[in-house]
């Protein structure tokens, strides 16, 4: 056998064990990352656009508390009002907690997400909503762009985005208990109310 061809062999099946023990790793992580991750009872998100209406419910992350605190108005006295922006059936838009990136370990950052969860882009300083595969997912697997901190996930509204049309302004609102007629059509909120 040419020493090429060995060498060219060696290098295949190496690469072959490299993506094998990488998926292995990042399964086991995801792994002790569900059984740590502990979601809240009391810290939620109403999320609102026109007339998408969501219901987020946030874990025990510092992020996650991070981003509760300002939302709910802790930190300042007006609510998160940004312009959303689509990628594929990811909805994302900026929000102000750049100066949180440095707090977070590299071991909380996700390369693949469930549907339904709601993450932070430590990096760029955007929250994400996974709805669906976004244009670089490969088959059924849901792949932001770069590593995300999972922070939440939908509890109520998942059928409402086909309703988002993209650049409208989105309203992040924190709530200490999840409220159901926050999330329904305006003309059903007033068929509760009567």
């Amino acid at each position: 056998m040419n020493p090429c061809q060995n060498k060219t062999k060696y290098r295949t099946v190496a690469r072959q064990f490299y993506k094998v023990l990488r998926a292995t790793i990042w399964a086991f992580i995801h792994k002790i990352d569900d059984m740590t991750t502990h979601y809240r009872n009391d810290r939620f998100l109403n999320v609102q656009s026109g007339r998408m209406s969501l219901l987020v419910q946030l874990n025990n992350t510092r992020t996650a508390r991070a981003l509760y605190s300002l939302a709910s108005r802790q930190l300042n006295d007006e609510p998160i009002i940004e312009s959303g922006k689509l990628y594929g059936k990811e909805l994302y838009f900026l929000i102000p907690l750049r100066a949180w990136r440095r707090f977070v370990p590299d071991w909380q950052r996700r390369r693949e997400v469930r549907l339904g969860d709601v993450a932070y882009w430590s990096r760029g300083g955007y929250l994400c909503f996974f709805f669906g595969q976004t244009p670089n997912t490969p088959s059924t697997q849901i792949l932001p762009v770069a590593p995300v901190v999972v922070v939440g996930r939908i509890m109520e509204g998942m059928d409402t985005f086909r309703h988002f049309t993209e650049f409208s302004l989105v309203r992040v609102d924190g709530t200490s208990e999840p409220s159901l007629t926050n999330h329904l059509h305006p003309r059903k909120r007033n068929e509760i109310r009567s």
